[in-house]
């Protein structure tokens, strides 16, 4: 399945919300430097995925900000600082929760089985910041080595992990500049420009 450059997406965000949310627009921080994105697989420990490291490079996530841009429920686009900050809260929590793995099985279920049998794993990071801008809920990025590697999973401190329908984040941020420039229902809800800040409707 193939799907624009995060470079791409990133251009069609910005386009959009500068004509029609511009209060929005002005909350996205520049972009990450090649040494703060380093600087911070090296503090967790962790590779980002390639398309993570070319969304930083496009916005250092948002500033948070009233009228900043979100991904409907999913929440803001996180910064470095906030992923390093949520990670390593996650990964506390997660090691007095944690769960033995099991056998890694050879099929797809099983290996997705595998990964999500799990309140939290290590190379996960939370790349955007759920309801209330916390680190409770939201989406991460599995930058697990092996078959999950790149793929976008949903987080909630009161459900399971689950995986979403978007293979890479390249996927999610194709379809998020599509919902915008279309006016159609990203999350399932629809995104509207009111007095130049982007919100989302049912």
């Amino acid at each position: 399945m193939n799907s624009p450059a995060i470079a791409d997406s990133w251009a069609r965000i910005d386009a959009w919300l500068a004509q029609h949310a511009p209060l929005s627009h002005a909350q996205l921080r520049s972009p990450a430097s090649p040494s703060d994105i380093e600087a911070a697989e090296q503090a967790l420990g962790v590779t980002f995925h390639p398309d993570l490291t070319a969304s930083l490079r496009c916005h250092d996530g948002v500033e948070l900000e009233d009228g900043a841009p979100e991904l409907a429920y999913y929440g803001p686009p996180s910064s470095l600082k906030q992923i390093i900050e949520s990670t390593r809260f996650l990964r506390e929590v997660g090691a007095d929760l944690a769960l033995d793995d099991d056998a890694p099985g050879e099929g797809d279920e099983e290996r997705e089985y595998e990964e999500l049998n799990a309140y939290w794993r290590d190379e996960w990071l939370l790349i955007t910041l759920g309801i209330g801008w916390q680190s409770s809920d939201g989406l991460f990025l599995s930058c697990r080595p092996g078959h999950n590697f790149g793929r976008v999973g949903r987080y909630f401190d009161e459900d399971s992990p689950s995986f979403t329908e978007w293979p890479s984040l390249r996927h999610a941020l194709a379809d998020y500049a599509e919902a915008l420039e279309q006016g159609r229902r990203f999350d399932n809800r629809i995104p509207l420009a009111v007095d130049g800040v982007l919100t989302w409707g049912d």
